[in-house]
């Protein structure tokens, strides 16, 4: 894609912003974003940084499973 998908804009509103406020809506309490990209801490969610330098999906996933100690996790 060549750009950052969480802060692609939709109809006006970063992609990522869409999807938090979908999970907030359906019941989900405590949401987060996740990425390297300095951007996404405008969006008024908490992020959870990825420390690796390099970039691959499941680097996200493992930063979220190393600072959590919830029970459930839901990646979307």
């Amino acid at each position: 894609m060549g750009r950052d998908k969480a802060t692609t804009p939709v109809d006006g509103v970063p992609m990522a912003t869409r999807t938090a406020l979908t999970l907030r809506q359906a019941g989900c309490v405590d949401v987060r974003l996740v990425g390297r990209s300095s951007d996404l801490h405008l969006l008024g969610f908490p992020v959870i940084e990825e420390p690796e330098k390099e970039h691959h999906p499941l680097f996200g996933v493992a930063a979220v499973l190393r600072q959590t100690a919830a029970d459930q996790v839901l990646f979307a």
